[in-house]
């Protein structure tokens, strides 16, 4: 999986401490470890065994197992827009460990917010190669990059609407420096590899199956609003700033995720 290099992705925080409150434990979450933890909700939630995954996968046309694995990855990449400067700035790092942002664009929280951020990342990484498992012609990439694009929109709409496509051109700014993207996209592949969903690649190439998967998005996005709120309990996911490798973190935040369940 990550090299034995420092992965770029472990000097980006996804949670942190309030500044003004004196509390116990790490001063900030690592940004892969938050989505990791949300992916871990979404796991339980969308098992194999419950009813809501055995209809949807009925509805799609997909084993259980293989709508699981797919839709807890995309969970995984909901905070992609948090590796933007804007958002590393918002926290301040006395130790001086994290990546340093100095963005140009301060963090625009009521037009610009994360969430929206996070359309800049996917539209640089979502034909990446690595993710196919087949070489596609130039007609079907499209095709299933727009797939992949309505299981995004789930995702990226993790704080209760679905987010503002036409505003991508205004995005840049609040972006920066050149290392984010190579960062975000190194999460997004180690992520794959981590989680192995598979690519049903004609289906995400049909296009009525596209509408199909359209109709319930909206289920889909519920989940990950529901997952997002549990996988942010500190209670439950204690705050960690000491990098670890993906599949050395994964056992913790899926046993977090167990005990937030078994407490609700």
């Amino acid at each position: 999986m990550q090299e034995t290099e420092l992965a770029s992705y472990f000097y980006y925080w996804g949670k942190a401490q309030k500044q003004e409150i004196d509390t116990k434990g790490d001063p900030y979450h690592l940004l892969p470890y938050h989505s990791l933890d949300v992916a871990a909700v979404g796991a339980l939630l969308l098992a194999p065994d419950t009813e809501l995954a055995k209809g949807i996968a009925e509805f799609l046309d997909l084993k259980v197992k293989e709508v699981t694995k797919l839709f807890v990855f995309f969970l995984a990449l909901h905070d992609l827009g948090k590796f933007a400067s804007a958002f590393q700035a918002l926290f301040k790092d006395e130790l001086s460990y994290l990546f340093d942002a100095h963005p140009n664009r301060q963090y625009d929280g009521r037009e610009f917010r994360h969430d929206l951020l996070g359309l800049y990342f996917w539209d640089k990484i979502r034909d990446c190669d690595e993710l196919y498992s087949r070489s596609l012609s130039f007609e079907e990439e499209g095709e299933c990059s727009q797939t992949l694009m309505v299981l995004m929109d789930c995702v990226l709409g993790h704080h209760g609407k679905p987010i503002n496509s036409a505003k991508i051109a205004e995005l840049a700014p609040y972006i920066e420096r050149k290392q984010n993207v190579p960062a975000a996209e190194q999460f997004v592949l180690d992520v794959f590899d981590l989680l192995q969903p598979v690519l049903p690649i004609e289906k995400l190439v049909d296009r009525e199956w596209r509408q199909r998967l359209k109709q319930v998005s909206w289920t889909l996005a519920g989940v990950v609003v529901l997952a997002d709120w549990i996988g942010s309990d500190q209670n439950h996911f204690k705050y960690c700033s000491t990098p670890m490798s993906l599949d050395e973190y994964w056992p913790v935040a899926q046993q977090s995720a167990k005990e937030a369940q078994k407490k609700r």
